[in-house]
């Protein structure tokens, strides 16, 4: 019947072909008998009418696949196959077929799961490209997770939804499509349908479990052939998916497993589905998996017994940062429940909620005081003085610090926490010497707290205090103290990583941006990492604000707009007030009023309880709308509002009131009005001047600061005028350099080389591989170069750049060791003279942007922005290993991806034979073989055996000689089903190892193969 079908098949295509095998089939008396007769008929029918290539596929052949007399014919046929033959069988089940012959003779490809799943790049292509449904970057990623890769499942998303709106797909994605009725029935029909009864009863009851092994379905369900059911549903490719190498446990693809749990919910009662959690809770409670009972247990609405495991897991999901899904199990608990339990409800008033925060931390403070725990009710008296202080309640936050005290006991660390809520309570409302009577308190103590719980916590709390008045410099000195605990000790609450967003306006109080942009960045990866939306949108809030300050208008924007998005989803709160305040300037530096005003005067109404902090969102509108005020009528209320917060401990409100007076004067024409505001200004704050706060356009500014400066006035403040004036202050550098004030001149000298230097184009130097040089549109290689040493000088100041200034001598040594000093002088200094002319021929004789001189010694700038790709490639390993160490495998991936493609060949390849970068090469080398060595484990890993092997080739081209190289390709040669590769590989490495230093493979590398080829 198989062959007579096959025969049919062709005729559709050749109508003369198959009459002669058909014959044989009707006229046989034992067909099994004479199946060789029939099949060798057929092969000679093909040789002799189908000249062409010809491919045959066979469809759904897992429903065949265990037929004797179908697999005994189709290896005949496969043995005997004409040259111009191919077979394409596709199957859900391994193939009972011999292959070995085919795999050794390379004639068989195959194609696993693997190498079928979709990554997110390729679903991105099929939807916008292919389907042209536009969906989002973050929709395409959460459909690709919740699809696995599952190419029907994508098709049959798109069809279900492509006479829809782009609000309905949206919607299906949040759902993850498990809803839609093509999934559904694609799953229910061709899946679910054809399963034996057993394997559909034993899939829907374990669908309730996240990871399965066979013993415990076989005590979750009191049977004992779980084994064979799994094994029966990995040999049919049913969606079931190791978890592990050895194959011990499995669990479900995301769509079928909730698929799964629908048909449970429809086939279970109430008090069955209950009762399997239940029993699915004491197995995992048993084995010591506390919270995959947890979660059995609030499916089961065992809530009591979920609040006890909870509590007992506290601390856990607390130090490993685990603060959303603490939060999400939380929030799963009756009110209730959770008010027996003080710790998990104190804890719930630091996630956000403001409303109910209060309540929720005295309630706590009872219970703790009931059961005698006086270390835990004060936390929670502190908990609750910070609350009230967040929320602007500042008369109860200070009454309630007066209760802590009087109950904290003896030595408690707590008491610096304490008095560091103090301290910002203080600089909040004005309170100078109170506030810096608390910090004192703390920082004459702060040894007593080293290792302590709250040590953290009380240290950032301090740096807010500080940056409240002011205070910049020592803010951001202990907030790097507050980072490294951070990073030691991982983050024990929301609230202290939102002290970057703080910090990193700080730095732009101070101009430096880029530090700005850093710190914000940081905080943002850090929030969504560990899912705390308050920290991810007010540090993108600030970021935004830094990113404005650089001119980066459209990166700021973008900031801009996720952060108000998100924000707009929280009532009240610190974060909502910043964000609030930070999405204001951030709108309006990028040049948006009308948005700006929006948020500044949500941030304003949202202040009201906090008396002079108001004053701040007034200011800022005034800087942004002045000239539709008027100058004069601005600069009245400016002055009105500095007398009103003059001798506040709000030191930022009152910075940015003299700083935008200083503007407002400069701008109506009034040079010494503004120099009066400037002096005072300066008097209370120091240099810690805000110039960027209120004006973003710093180049009107640049004409009255030179004049003051050539007057040999405030000299201090050079550096930061000019490097926020950047290339606008060139001319006024140059007019500086020469004053008869040796100290002006001096300073101004500096200042040009420095300014110049940062305003022009940034160097980008490829020096893995063969050279190049890209400086603006211009590129060039190392053929293009007039003088091979002045390239070589470059090659050689670009490779020691981290270690600062290389002296002349070391380059005369380099390229003339054998000529006299005074000759390997004129040498060099005519090869530096070559070397400025290629890199910036419009510079004037002897001066140059990218080479630095200091005394006798050279050093390479690139400007801002440049790079090279040895420091690049380096810096990415590093970042990689940082992720892969934070578990974060899918950022490691993706950076040892970005390094690889930097490494285009060796260092300085076309400097072969050179010492000096000799040791450099083989150092880059080595690290580039163990960045391919992991980047073929991390591609196994992903299941896609195909990649990791072309990675080890490229190693083994490096380094033949490596036999851990072999050894991982006989592996990964193993795991994919290739035989023929495990061969090859061991042949190569014994071959290699014997030609070229007469030994044999290593008794590892044996033995790996011997145990390989067993197998």
């Amino acid at each position: 019947m198989f062959l007579s079908y096959l025969v049919a098949g062709l005729k559709s295509i050749h109508p003369k072909f198959g009459d002669k095998t058909l014959s044989h089939i009707e006229t046989a008396s034992n067909i099994r008998e004479q199946s060789r007769v029939i099949l060798s008929t057929f092969i000679s029918e093909l040789d002799e009418l189908v000249g062409e290539e010809l491919f045959i596929a066979l469809d759904d052949f897992h429903l065949v696949n265990e037929s004797p007399q179908i697999i005994e014919a189709m290896d005949f046929l496969l043995n005997h196959m004409l040259p111009n033959l191919h077979f394409i069988i596709l199957s859900r089940s391994a193939l009972a077929l011999n292959q070995t012959s085919l795999k050794a003779r390379r004639e068989l490809l195959e194609l696993q799961e693997s190498h079928l799943r979709f990554t997110t790049e390729e679903a991105t292509r099929l939807f916008n490209s292919v389907f042209d449904m536009q969906l989002s970057r973050e929709d395409l990623e959460a459909l690709s997770e919740s699809m696995e890769g599952w190419i029907t499942g994508l098709v049959l998303f798109y069809l279900a939804l492509k006479d829809k709106d782009s609000t309905a797909a949206r919607k299906a994605v949040k759902e993850s499509g498990a809803s839609l009725t093509d999934v559904v029935d694609y799953l229910s029909q061709t899946v679910y349908g054809n399963l034996p009864e057993v394997v559909r009863d034993f899939a829907t009851r374990t669908s309730l479990l996240s990871r399965m092994n066979p013993q415990f379905c076989n005590e979750l369900l009191e049977i004992d052939d779980s084994k064979a059911i799994l094994d029966y549903l990995i040999s049919e490719r049913l969606f079931t998916i190791p978890l592990d190498d050895a194959g011990e446990w499995f669990r479900y693809h995301h769509q079928v497993q909730s698929f799964l749990r629908d048909i449970l919910r429809e086939t279970l009662s109430r008090e069955e589905a209950r009762e399997l959690h239940l029993k699915a809770a004491a197995l995992w409670e048993k084995s010591g998996e506390h919270e995959e009972a947890l979660g059995h247990y609030l499916e089961a609405q065992s809530y009591d017994r979920a609040a006890g495991i909870l509590v007992g897991i506290f601390n856990d999901l607390l130090s490993a940062n685990r603060l959303t899904a603490l939060n999400r199990e939380i929030l799963r608990l009756p009110q209730g429940v959770l008010r027996e339990q003080p710790m998990l409800m104190l804890f719930d008033t630091q996630l956000g909620g403001f409303d109910p925060v209060m309540a929720d931390a005295e309630a706590s403070s009872e219970k703790f005081e009931e059961a005698g725990e006086s270390e835990n009710r004060v936390w929670s008296l502190v908990r609750l003085a910070q609350a009230y202080f967040v929320t602007g309640k500042l008369d109860e936050a200070g009454e309630t610090a007066a209760r802590v005290s009087a109950a904290m006991p003896q030595g408690s660390p707590y008491r610096y926490e304490l008095a560091a809520t103090e301290g910002m309570i203080a600089a909040f409302v004005g309170q100078v010497g109170e506030a810096d009577h608390f910090l004192d308190e703390v920082f004459q103590h702060r040894d007593e707290l080293k290792g302590m719980e709250p040590e953290t916590r009380t240290l950032a709390y301090c740096s807010l205090a500080l940056l409240l008045q002011g205070k910049f410099h020592r803010a951001i000195e202990l907030f790097y103290e507050v980072d490294r605990l951070l990073e030691t000790t991982g983050l024990a609450s929301t609230g202290i990583p939102i002290l970057y967003g703080f910090i990193s306006r700080a730095f732009s109080y101070l101009d430096r941006l880029e530090k700005a942009v850093e710190t914000a960045g940081k905080a943002v990866a850090l929030g969504e990492r560990h899912g705390v939306p308050p920290m991810v949108f007010l540090n993108r809030a600030a970021r935004a604000v830094a990113l404005a300050f650089l001119g980066e208008r459209g990166k700021a924007i973008e900031d801009a707009s996720v952060a108000a998005s998100v924000c707009d989803k929280y009532g009240f709160g610190p974060q909502v007030i910043y964000s609030e305040w930070y999405l204001g300037e951030a709108y309006g530096l990028a040049g948006d009023k009308a948005t700006a005003l929006k948020h500044l005067d949500r941030a304003a109404l949202l202040l009201e309880h906090y008396g002079d902090a108001r004053y701040v969102m007034r200011l800022l509108s005034i800087s942004f709308t002045y000239q539709d005020l008027g100058l004069e009528a601005s600069i009245k209320e400016v002055k009105n509002i500095l007398k009103a917060v003059r001798q506040s401990g709000m030191g930022v409100a009152r910075s940015i009131a003299f700083s935008l007076l200083f503007n407002l004067e400069l701008a109506s024409g009034s040079p010494d009005k503004a120099k009066a505001a400037l002096e005072e200004y300066i008097s209370e704050f120091g240099e810690d001047i805000i110039l960027r706060s209120c004006t973003p356009e710093v180049g009107q500014l640049l004409p009255f600061f030179a004049e003051l400066f050539s007057a040999g006035e405030h000299l201090e403040l050079m550096e930061r005028v000019f490097g926020i004036g950047g290339a606008k202050g060139v001319q006024y550098l140059k007019t500086l350099e020469k004053s008869a004030d040796a100290r002006v001149s001096a300073r101004a000298q500096g200042l040009f080389k420095y300014v110049s230097r940062e305003s022009v184009e940034p160097l980008v130097i490829n020096i893995l591989g063969p050279f190049q040089l890209r400086r603006g549109e211009q590129v060039l290689s190392s053929g293009e170069w007039k003088s091979k040493k002045a390239l070589t000088v470059l090659k050689y100041l670009s490779l020691n750049r981290g270690k600062g200034f290389v002296p002349r001598d070391v380059l005369m040594d380099l390229l003339w060791p054998d000529v006299p000093p005074d000759s390997a002088a004129k040498s060099l200094n005519a090869a530096l003279t070559s070397l400025r002319k290629t890199l910036e021929p419009e510079a004037s004789r002897g001066e140059s942007s990218y080479l630095v001189t200091k005394g006798d010694s050279l050093l390479l700038e690139l400007g801002a922005g440049g790079w090279t790709d040895h420091e690049l490639f380096r810096e990415k390993l590093a970042r990689a290993a940082d992720a892969r160490e934070a578990g974060d495998f899918d950022l490691y991936f993706n950076i040892l991806k970005e390094a690889d493609d930097l490494y285009r060949g060796e260092f300085c390849c076309e400097d072969l034979y050179e010492d000096w970068c000799l040791f450099e090469r083989e150092a880059l080398e080595a690290e580039y073989l163990d960045l391919a060595v992991n980047l073929a484990t991390e591609l196994l890993r992903r299941g896609d055996g195909a990649g990791a092997l072309s990675h080890l080739e490229k190693a083994i081209a490096k380094d033949p000689g490596r036999e851990e190289l072999y050894r991982k390709q006989m592996i990964i040669c193993s795991r994919t089903g290739n035989r023929a590769g495990i061969e090859s590989a061991f042949k190569r490495c014994r071959e290699y190892l014997k030609e070229n230093f007469e030994v044999a493979p290593s008794p590892e590398t044996t033995e790996l193969y011997e145990r390989l080829r067993k197998e």
